[in-house]
């Protein structure tokens, strides 16, 4: 009886150990990647980076791209279906309803860049308005010792994020006299014949101009063809916002002052860390904004993808 006794308790002390190693082991957990469709741009660069960072960090994922909210809002639906331990969405429209039914069945929900509602467990972002102020700020740095600036803002329509940066921008800048404002000038839409015919009108009323401030890199690039079909020789500087590899290879070729705000897609780096330490149960700070700084022909080299 006694050796009985003996050889259960050996056999409850063996699965306890066993138990508890099962429980201390990792677990595997899948990442789901929700972000805009873009063949190019921000929401290619976004792509490109991810699917970079998150091999390196060995995390099991699948990248999802949407062209509008109706797509992605299905796409959140099917993950909440299947097995993610994780997910990052960039959310298009108003995703909170399918995104906190994600969360409620147990999908660590990390909001980038922008986030729809307050139930979350983790936030990246940028600060917009530091993107406009730290524009005016090198405006204002650039032509303190020079003169006067005479200075248009170009934007454009329903964009909270390029309106924060107009704003801000706007703000900043009529604290210093040698800013000039000119107005702000608002394309309807974010294609190229909305964005030449907005900046047509600017450069039409003003007919001398020294800077312009866009707050969108391809809004630059494409202020940049419309300034050159007109001589527009008078405006010396052009500052964009982002960081677009588009416009930043196009600093070193052109006579004029060119630079941008930066926020770059390799901030997705720093937020597929903060997903790698969720789903290995590790600590992590809930919220985190970004800020940015300038680009210009000094230190342009160092951010231009040969990729």
């Amino acid at each position: 009886m006694k050796k009985l006794i003996s050889i259960l308790v050996s056999l409850i002390i063996m699965m306890s150990v066993f138990c508890s190693c099962s429980q201390n082991e990792p677990i595997s957990e899948k990442v789901a990647i929700l972000i805009p469709y873009g063949e190019s741009g921000f929401p290619a660069g976004l792509k490109y980076c991810a699917e970079k960072y998150v091999s390196e960090y060995e995390l099991e994922y699948q990248i999802f791209t949407a062209k509008n909210a109706e797509e992605q809002t299905q796409q959140i639906q099917n993950i909440t279906a299947e097995e993610y331990g994780a997910a990052l969405l960039l959310p298009m429209g108003d995703q909170k309803s399918a995104a906190e039914s994600m969360r409620q069945k147990g999908v660590k929900l990390m909001y980038f860049i922008n986030k729809s509602g307050d139930n979350y467990d983790a936030y990246y972002t940028l600060d917009n308005a530091t993107v406009g102020r730290t524009a005016a700020l090198y405006l204002y740095s650039k032509r303190q010792e020079v003169g006067t600036a005479a200075t248009a803002v170009i934007t454009v329509e329903d964009d909270a994020e390029q309106k924060q940066r107009a704003e801000s921008f706007t703000a900043e800048a009529e604290k210093y006299p040698v800013i000039n404002l000119k107005g702000t000038y608002t394309a309807k839409k974010m294609t190229e014949n909305s964005i030449k015919s907005t900046v047509r009108s600017a450069l039409s009323k003003n007919s001398e101009l020294v800077a312009i401030y866009c707050t969108d890199d391809y809004i630059a690039a494409t202020a940049m063809e419309v300034i050159k079909s007109r001589s527009r020789d008078d405006i010396e500087i052009i500052i964009g916002s982002g960081g677009k590899q588009e416009f930043l290879k196009s600093f070193e070729d052109d006579s004029r002052l060119l630079a941008t705000a930066y926020y770059s897609p390799v901030m997705i780096r720093d937020a597929l860390i903060t997903i790698k330490a969720m789903v290995e149960g590790q600590s992590y700070n809930k919220d985190t904004v970004l800020s940015s700084h300038m680009i210009d022909k000094e230190n342009v080299r160092q951010y231009i993808d040969i990729n």
